[in-house]
């Protein structure tokens, strides 16, 4: 018995449909739990159709996802993921602590830059005293081991 393919099928390469398939780079802070949320892709509900894919790459490397579209709103699109990739952290690996905003000393300023990754940099003079750092917390200790330098505290 021949198998019937619709004129549909034909045209897409034997497809029963098309779906979009985007990619999108997102800021180094922004978390799984971040892109999971309903609301996160509220710019995009007008465009993303149900069953699109869509590829999440953070910046810094750290994060690699990938979510199907199940459900839109109003100013909210549903997703579901099927692929997750998220960096762990050396410092959980070795048991110290996450830093956060709050630990960076004052006077510094810390943030990711694509050439140079995690930053550590003083704010007066503005001097960039370590770059290419794989974390955020990694850059924050730098910024702390500096700080104690310049203060004379041994680190």
């Amino acid at each position: 018995m021949a198998k019937v393919l619709h004129a549909r099928a034909l045209r897409n390469n034997g497809a029963d449909y098309d779906r979009p398939y985007l990619q999108i780079k997102v800021d180094p802070e922004t978390t799984l739990e971040d892109v999971l949320r309903p609301g996160f892709w509220a710019h995009h509900a007008q465009t993303l159709k149900v069953d699109s894919l869509i590829d999440i790459l953070s910046e810094d490397g750290g994060m690699d996802v990938q979510v199907r579209v199940v459900g839109k709103g109003v100013g909210m699109v549903h997703v579901r993921p099927l692929r997750v990739w998220v960096r762990k952290e050396e410092a959980d690996a070795a048991g110290e602590p996450e830093l956060t905003d709050v630990d960076i000393p004052e006077g510094y300023t810390v943030s990711f830059a694509p050439t140079q990754r995690w930053r550590a940099m003083t704010n007066e003079p503005h001097m960039i005293i370590s770059k290419n750092n794989m974390s955020k917390s990694d850059a924050i200790r730098a910024a702390i081991e500096h700080a104690q330098k310049a203060q004379g505290i041994a680190a």
